[in-house]
């Protein structure tokens, strides 16, 4: 992953590395969480030098817990989150 590149600009998708803007990537959101954890990242800016309880950046505008709103399991999978 990039880590100056949350939004997908011209190096690409910051999940699969391909030439769409990361807010549009078709990966799952389980598969977005997977690929951040795996490399060790912030869950809030992707960054990989802090962990998301030491990001200045602010919580997911979605569902106010401590991560990006691209990884939130509330805006894509509602119902599941609820239960």
């Amino acid at each position: 992953m990039e880590t100056g590149n949350q939004h997908g600009s011209s190096a690409g998708c910051l999940f699969c590395h391909k030439s769409h803007p990361t807010d549009s990537c078709s990966l799952s959101v389980l598969d977005r969480i997977r690929i951040v954890s795996e490399q060790k990242r912030c869950y809030k800016c992707f960054d990989p030098d802090h962990w998301s309880y030491k990001c200045q950046k602010p919580n997911c505008p979605n569902c106010g817990q401590n991560h990006h709103e691209y990884i939130c399991l509330a805006l894509f999978d509602p119902i599941s989150y609820k239960n």
